[in-house]
């Protein structure tokens, strides 16, 4: 039960994280454009 506590955090900060970084590319992307 802790184990899929662990999966469901980790789960989501690499859903925050995958976010964070195509939105940080697009952004890149409207700058330079």
């Amino acid at each position: 039960m802790l184990l899929q506590i662990i999966n469901k955090i980790a789960l989501r900060d690499n859903v925050i994280l995958h976010t964070y970084v195509f939105m940080d590319s697009h952004y890149h992307l409207l700058i330079e454009t």
